[in-house]
């Protein structure tokens, strides 16, 4: 396959015709295979799978943006992919298509993150698939300048984004409504919606669109914080515990009504593309669904199915069809999440086992060993994306995982019921209700414990990679006697990561730039330090909103900062709103000079990037 990928590439075949060429060796070697010639047909389906990787490939857009600027005017020509977020005066959408620019080269096949303010005319509503034209204002993501800023280059990358931008909503025109098929999606989504708003109230309906739909817009940001905190924030994301308990609703009202296997493939099947497709085709349920329906064709032609062989089919058929796809934060996590629970839960489950005898065991021993096989693969991944590691992870997971599976069954049940007797739904409604609350409670109490979980660490990467090895090293002890001196060993290798890999600063003068203002840390011998802001962008609009700074609010809480020096209104503004606490002083122009001469070899503070 890669060879005839680096054929292709290197001959500069068109896309169209590479694309054309692979279907029919595609077609080919299916019909070898499966007449006769089998090991003819895998080497044709090779080739044809390279062909089709190359023309894909080249039709994937961009993945990284690898300098910076101030927003730009463009006019955006595309496809609207998903909606993030709608709301009566705000909208967030993700656009697939070019965009042009009088500043910029015309960029073709990019996917933008677009910000819509002001109320959209009803009759021109935004739905998936629509087609629209939009004169925005667009830029790359930028990245954190504290290590408490929002990263906005992290988030763009986990939702498969490359670009920036900001509109209002009369500067937003629907050239082309979305395709049949998408609309009925649309509209089944819509429905769903609806009657989840109509039988749960509303903090159960919004965790309930997450966990069914996919769509985490009702949830706030303090609840989705705290579900990170606690560990648990994968139940919030549709993966393949989710489509497993919908798969097994799915087969069991089947089961009731047609014994024949191959009818039932095939409606399953129907059902979950059809699910997928609802949930807005988003990476971990492409997954999980394509596993889903391989794992029911296993069983349909009564073949043992090895679940790691299946991983690796829809990794290749991801590459091939999709490479960009690789990219995803979402795809990644959910992937090798499976990875770890295939290599580690057996593992794990039979020193469990023989710790925990008793039948009733089986159950929590199984969520156990399933929860901490993913965790021990996915969570340096997560510390190195969002920069947080939950220690109170498996305690969460073993109380929070049995009555999640409850809360999701109970869930599909009363939205399918309602649907038939809505007072019927309503009942079942009450138990998720109740169901849901209990889920709520737990990780308030888990997120808001003080030690709950480690965030904003400098290593804290690779102090969760050492974490997880030595987790697996006392994993795979022979004997209890090798087990205690492994954990023991484990225990002061942890211990020791953390006094190594400090996280206090370095006694370095540090400057930090931003479109507000630039600062200026500059450490003092006593251990304290010397704080300047100098303001970039003097003219306030809205006042409660430009201020509203999280990273700097969160900078200024370390107790080693003993003075602000402020030569402007940002600086002067902000430091009367968070920094009471801190000594402020004005500098002069000529103490301003002074300090660029000694500190930023005379070039001007407010002019460097």
């Amino acid at each position: 396959m890669f060879i005839t990928f680096f054929i292709c590439a290197n001959l500069e075949i068109a896309n169209n015709y590479a694309l054309w060429i692979g279907i029919g060796f595609l077609i080919i070697g299916g019909t070898i295979g499966i007449i006769k010639y089998k090991n003819i047909g895998f080497y044709l389906l090779s080739v044809a799978l390279g062909f089709i990787l190359f023309a894909n490939s080249n039709n994937n857009p961009t993945t990284t943006i690898n300098y910076s600027f101030a927003s730009q005017p463009a006019i955006i020509n595309g496809k609207v992919k998903s909606i993030l977020k709608k709301e009566s005066d705000k909208q967030r959408i993700i656009v697939e298509g070019n965009f042009s620019s009088k500043t910029l080269p015309t960029t073709y096949n990019t996917a933008i993150l677009l910000t819509i303010e002001g109320t959209i005319n009803k009759d021109i509503d935004i739905e998936i698939g629509d087609k629209v034209i939009i004169d925005a204002h667009i830029r790359p993501p930028k990245e954190s300048v504290f290590k408490y800023d929002f990263d906005e280059v992290t988030y763009n990358k986990s939702i498969g984004t490359n670009w920036i931008g900001y509109t209002h909503s009369d500067k937003v025109y629907k050239s082309e409504n979305a395709n049949l098929m998408q609309k009925v999606v649309n509209l089944c989504y819509n429905n769903l919606s609806k009657r989840i708003d109509s039988v749960f109230t509303t903090q159960t309906a919004s965790f309930i669109k997450a966990i069914t739909l996919g769509d985490k817009t009702g949830l706030s940001y303090e609840d989705k914080n705290r579900f990170a905190l606690a560990g648990i924030a994968h139940i919030l994301a549709i993966s393949g515990f989710h489509i497993g308990i919908i798969s097994a609703i799915i087969l069991f009202i089947l089961s009731l009504f047609t014994p024949n296997v191959w009818l039932k493939f095939v409606i399953f099947s129907i059902f979950v593309c059809l699910f997928v497709f609802i949930t807005g085709w988003q990476p971990a349920t492409i997954r999980a669904g394509s596993m889903a329906i391989l794992f029911m064709f296993g069983r349909t032609i009564n073949k043992e199915t090895n679940m790691l062989n299946v991983a690796s089919i829809i990794l290749l058929l991801v590459i091939v069809i999709n490479p960009s796809l690789l990219y995803s934060v979402g795809f990644q996590l959910s992937l090798i999440s499976v990875l770890g629970i295939f290599l580690f839960s057996d593992i794990i489950k039979e020193k469990l086992l023989a710790l925990f005898k008793h039948k009733l065991a089986n159950y929590i021993v199984y969520s156990i060993s399933i929860t901490l096989s993913a965790s021990i693969v996915i969570n340096p991944l997560i510390a190195y994306y969002f920069n947080m590691f939950s220690i109170i992870s498996p305690l969460t997971n073993l109380l929070v995982i049995p009555l999640f599976s409850l809360c999701l069954v109970f869930a599909v049940i009363s939205i399918i019921t309602s649907f038939i007797y809505f007072p019927l739904g309503l009942v079942y409604g009450y138990i998720v209700e109740l169901l849901t609350k209990l889920c709520f409670q737990i990780t308030y109490i888990a997120a808001d414990s003080k030690y709950s979980a480690i965030s904003y660490h400098l290593y804290l990467f690779i102090i969760a990679t050492i974490i997880s090895l030595c987790f697996i090293y006392i994993c795979v002890s022979n004997n209890n006697k090798q087990f205690i001196f492994r954990f023991c060993i484990a225990v002061f290798i942890v211990a020791s990561s953390f006094f190594i890999f400090d996280n206090k600063s370095t006694n370095e003068i540090k400057l930090y730039t931003k479109d507000k203002y630039c600062l200026l840390n500059i450490p003092l011998s006593d251990d304290s330090s010397f704080v300047w802001i100098a303001d970039r962008r003097p003219n306030i609009k809205d006042r409660q909103k430009y201020y509203n700074d999280e990273g700097l609010k969160k900078f200024f809480q370390d107790k080693r900062i003993s003075c602000i020096a402020i030569n402007g209104n940002y600086g002067k503004e902000f430091a009367s709103l968070h920094c009471k606490h801190i000594k402020t002083i004005s500098l002069s122009h000529s103490q301003q000079r002074q300090l660029e001469q000694m500190f930023l070899d005379g070039k001007y503070i407010y002019q460097l990037e």
